[in-house]
């Protein structure tokens, strides 16, 4: 299950190396009409269950357990307090077979004051002012991630540390989680 799919990239790529069947969860029913449309447009829509949901609702449960979980640049962007994180991770542990795993794939603010941005990885850097008195970046604040090609267009988001989503995922039962 791909929750906040959009258009489906990881989908799409797992339904190219086979998988038999991959939902999509979206809380926007224009996005899951999109990914639809892109879907039957290449011919693969049949190994794909769509769904207008939201991950927070309680009552939110896919018809059958699902292998995997995938959040890919969904937490750092909606994401902005731990009762949040706790919660998508547990609503998600609640979709996974008991031998499942999740995956997640996000952002996270690098400090930038010795590197030369001109060189980062690909063009793309980080930028913060939110520190707390020892110099750290603090936990749920924004930051800005920019593409050199559009830095007046930078993308604001929420600077959630590895081990804050290491707690939140064994709270949600997730018995081995790896960095």
């Amino acid at each position: 299950m791909e929750v906040g799919c959009g258009p489906c990239p990881i989908g799409q790529r797992l339904a190219a190396k086979g998988a038999k069947k991959v939902y999509g969860l979206d809380i926007s029913s224009e996005m899951i009409e999109a990914a639809r449309k892109n879907l039957t447009e290449k011919g693969i829509i049949d190994q794909f269950e769509l769904v207008t949901a939201d991950i927070f609702d309680e009552t939110f449960q896919l018809p059958e357990k699902v292998d995997c979980v995938i959040l890919s640049y969904t937490i750092t962007t909606f994401i902005n307090n731990y009762e949040m994180l706790a919660k998508i991770l547990s609503q998600c542990a609640k979709q996974v077979k008991p031998d499942g795993y999740m995956f997640i794939a996000d952002f996270s603010y690098v400090n930038m004051t010795c590197v030369d941005t001109d060189k980062f990885w690909g063009g793309m850097y980080t930028k913060s002012e939110n520190f707390d008195e020892n110099g750290k970046h603090k936990e749920f604040e924004t930051f800005n991630f920019i593409i050199d090609r559009a830095p007046e267009s930078p993308f604001e988001i929420f600077h959630i540390p590895n081990f804050l989503m290491f707690k939140a995922g064994y709270e949600a039962g997730f018995g081995k989680i790896e960095h």
